[in-house]
């Protein structure tokens, strides 16, 4: 089973801006371009690719310290 966050690039480009250490744009478009798309995670024989879209809000991902 594979996991794939479908971030668009413009999502990514934003995020990384907010970090302390920002990785240089050429870099970070480098590394979206490769990232697999689902046909290509079937072909490589996952059985399943669960997608996680950026739908979900902000926090959605995080579990709370206290539970």
């Amino acid at each position: 089973m594979a996991v794939l966050f479908d971030v668009p690039l413009a999502t990514v480009e934003a995020q990384n801006a907010g970090r302390d250490r920002v990785v240089p744009l050429d870099i970070v478009r480098v590394h979206h371009e490769l990232l697999p798309d689902a046909d290509q995670l079937h072909r490589e024989g996952f059985a399943a690719v669960h997608m996680v879209s950026e739908l979900l809000a902000p926090g959605d991902l995080r579990r709370d310290a206290r539970n």
